[in-house]
This record gives C-alpha cells, sequence and structure tokens, in this order.
C-alpha cells in the first residue's frame, strides 16, 4: 500500500515539507502554494568524453549553476546480455568542486523490456553502488543518485519496488529517477514517485509527427506547462528538464524519418533532406519566468539538458546559455571584420559579438575603394554591384553561435586597412 503524506490545509497557516535533503518551506494562502526558497538551476553532463572543454565548463559552471548531474554509465543490452559504456569522467574535476555533484545512470529500454529481473536488478546495482563508493572515497560529495531508465509504462510498478531496494541499501544520498509526461497517466506512477525522494520531469524530446509540417520540434509549450501542473499533484518535490540542445533529422523525399544526428554536421545524403530542431531560448526563459512568478506546487527547480561545451555543434553557447539562467533574452549581433592573411589578402570575417546564437546574415554589402579581387567561401557568393561596392551572398546561411567567427569570403585591395562601411541586407 502507497503511504499517505498529510497535509493539514488552512487558509494562511504555514505548512513546513521536509523533502529530504532539499529542506524545502511553503506557504499554503487559499489554493496556491508559495515557496521560500528560489528554483534551483542546475545543468546535466551528459558528455562521455571529459576533455579539456568539458573540464572548463564543468568548472565555470560553479559560479554559474546551483549543482550538475552527470552521467556516469548507460547500460544496454546485447546478444542478450547487459552491457555498460562508462563515461570517462573526471573525478578529480569533480573532487575539486565546492557544490555537491549529482551521479545519473542511464538505462535503455531493452535492458527492462523483459521485466525487472533479479538479473536486472543485480547488474545495475552493482554499477550504481560501485560509482557511489568511488565517488565517495575520493571526497565528492554526492547529492543524488538519479535513475534515467527508459522503462515500459507497464513496469512501472516493479520500477518503483526496484528504486526501494536502492533506498533501503543507501539511506545516505538523495534518490531520483527522470519520468516522462506519459508517465504521469500511469496507475502505477504515483506508487513510483513515492518511492523516491523526488523525480525530474523531461519534457523535451525529438517529436517525429512534427515533421509533417517540414520542421522538427524538440519542445512544445503548452504541453511541457501542462505536465507541469499534472506532476505537482503527487505531492513529491521535483525539478523539470528544459533543452539547451539541438538535433538533426535526416529524411527521404517524402518525409519519412531516416536517421538522427546529433553533433555530426554536413550535407545529407543525395536525394535526402536535413530538418534542424534547435531548443528556442526565448520559449524557455518564458515557461521559467512563469514558473517563477507562479510556483506550480512541488516544482523546486530547472535541471538544463545540457551543459554547453565549445565544441559541441548543435547546443548553445556558453553566452546564451548564461543569458538564460540570469533570466536574460539573449540577442545575437553581427559585426564584419577585414583581417589580412598570409597572402596579403583580407579575409572578410563574420563576427557574433553578442550573447546570442542565431544564424547569420544571408547578405552583406562592402563599400571600399581599391578592390582588385574579391570571392566568397563557406557557401558565399561574392559580386560586384557597383564601383566599389560587392555583396556577398548565400543562399543558406550558416548557424553562428555567441562569439563565434565565420569568413564568407576574400577582398584584395590596393591598400590593406583602408576604411570601409558594411551593411547587412535581408
Amino acid at each position: 500500500m502507497i503511504p499517505r503524506r498529510p497535509l493539514s490545509f488552512a487558509i494562511g497557516t504555514a505548512l513546513l515539507v521536509a523533502c529530504g535533503a532539499w529542506a524545502w518551506h511553503f506557504f499554503f494562502v487559499g489554493k496556491t502554494w508559495t515557496p521560500v526558497a528560489p528554483l534551483t538551476q542546475e545543468a546535466y553532463v551528459w558528455q562521455r568524453r571529459w576533455n579539456n572543454g568539458l573540464r572548463e565548463s564543468v568548472t565555470r559552471s560553479q559560479e554559474l549553476l546551483d549543482g550538475l548531474c552527470v552521467e556516469v554509465a548507460e547500460m544496454s543490452r546485447r546478444n542478450g546480455k547487459i552491457e555498460f559504456a562508462n563515461a570517462a569522467v573526471d573525478w578529480s574535476v569533480l573532487a575539486s568542486l565546492k557544490k555537491p555533484v549529482g551521479l545519473a545512470w542511464r538505462i535503455g529500454a531493452p535492458v527492462v523490456a523483459q521485466g525487472w529481473t533479479n538479473e536486472v536488478r543485480a547488474e545495475i546495482g552493482r554499477t550504481i553502488f560501485d560509482s557511489l563508493a568511488k565517488a565517495r572515497s575520493l571526497g565528492i560529495t554526492i547529492s543524488e543518485a538519479q535513475i534515467d531508465c527508459d522503462c515500459p509504462a507497464r513496469l512501472l510498478g516493479e520500477y518503483a519496488k526496484f528504486i526501494q531496494s536502492l533506498r533501503s541499501r543507501d539511506s545516505g544520498v538523495r534518490w531520483t529517477f527522470t519520468a516522462l509526461p506519459s508517465w504521469l497517466h500511469s496507475a502505477d506512477f504515483k506508487r513510483l514517485a513515492y518511492a523516491a525522494d523526488g523525480f525530474v520531469l523531461q519534457v523535451h524530446w525529438l517529436r517525429p509527427d512534427a515533421l509533417q509540417q517540414g520542421k522538427a520540434t524538440l519542445m512544445i509549450p503548452t504541453e511541457a506547462r501542462e505536465a507541469v501542473a499534472q506532476a505537482s499533484r503527487f505531492g513529491v518535490p521535483f525539478r523539470v528538464a528544459l533543452p539547451t540542445y539541438g538535433s538533426a533529422i535526416i529524411t527521404d523525399a517524402g518525409g519519412r524519418w531516416l536517421d538522427v544526428l546529433s553533433e555530426e554536421q554536413g550535407d545529407p545524403p543525395s536525394g535526402k533532406q536535413l530538418i534542424e530542431a534547435r531548443s528556442s531560448p526565448d520559449e524557455c526563459l518564458a515557461l521559467v519566468a512563469d514558473w517563477k512568478s507562479t510556483r506550480p506546487a512541488w516544482l523546486t527547480g530547472i535541471a538544463w539538458y545540457r551543459l554547453p561545451v565549445a565544441a559541441d555543434r548543435r547546443n548553445w553557447s556558453w553566452l546564451q546559455f548564461e543569458a538564460v539562467v540570469r533570466g536574460r533574452k539573449p540577442v545575437a549581433r553581427f559585426e564584419v571584420a577585414l583581417k589580412t592573411n598570409a597572402e596579403g589578402w583580407e579575409d572578410v570575417l563574420l563576427n557574433n559579438v553578442g550573447d546570442g546564437d542565431d544564424p547569420a546574415p544571408q547578405n552583406l554589402r562592402i563599400e571600399t575603394a581599391g578592390v582588385l579581387a574579391a570571392d566568397g567561401v563557406n557557401g558565399y557568393h561574392a559580386e560586384e554591384i557597383a564601383s566599389g561596392t560587392f555583396r556577398f551572398s548565400t543562399v543558406k546561411a550558416s548557424y553562428l553561435k555567441a562569439g563565434q567567427t565565420l569568413p564568407a569570403g576574400w577582398l584584395r585591395r590596393g591598400k590593406s586597412g583602408a576604411p570601409f562601411t558594411v551593411n547587412f541586407e535581408p
């Protein structure tokens, strides 16, 4: 039987809710729960390769975020056996952080497709507790142990029993799980929610139904609001995961979904098309602003997926991420610079000097004297439209993150460094 959690409903009466290590405080006035503590903002570290760029972002996050949740391993199944792909976590970097760290384990659907058998429970439990022991031995303060499992809705009751078994073995960490909006309609979700110390509601994923309109969508804000409102009815602390990433879908001429690219770039195969799906900072800002002004019951924070790293092609830039976390609308701003290269010509460089990511201008017009030759690069074409005036144009502009530079072409002038003017055209 699921234990009931008693609530005292008295208008104007303060109600203290102890939610594990969170220790959140709420006041109940009329029908609105108003939390005293602000929404926390954390980010997932889901990259498996810990290069210098990731290390830099993890360290940099300490001044911006309340915490991180780091993927430790992903579990899959091949030839009937469970396989483990461990992330190359730099434990020394985590040990140097001043804020607690959450650890996460990804469990693919095939692992539990046949049920939460004794083998499945034993194998998953072993790798989880091995990781916790290692982290603690290195002096890392663990804020939570989070399970990200593609569990079929029909097995949520068994999933709850597994979470309960984990908590019974280690009560020194907060046990959480990720949840899909569709799970909220399951009769067993309450049992699963009560088995844990909290959960993270994921409201983003690639939606193949949107391809019928020639676009791809990661999140629909109205559905995200509805899911958060529904999740708040279970009386369990939860956070909501919002997207910072992008993906690309390769489709055939008829719009049929063929493959998904997360980081790879380049032109799609012949006869195929590439449809980009990017998370919208404006949509995320609006959602967070709404939840800050009128907090849904039991919502405690935002979990951003995922922490930006400079080398990630389809994730937000750090500047855009920082702007959104701080509640500021990011704005791209483009400037052109002419830089003399080794051949003595001048490269035409498009710089995004704003804090927002956006497609580069498709057309730019440069007016200057003494041009002997010019050409475009990276898809841009150069043409002289008047004496001393050149237009660099492209059919499809590249996406230019905040702080990035894109060469659009080159000029050869009789006198390098001479004055020039630039105008952007539609």
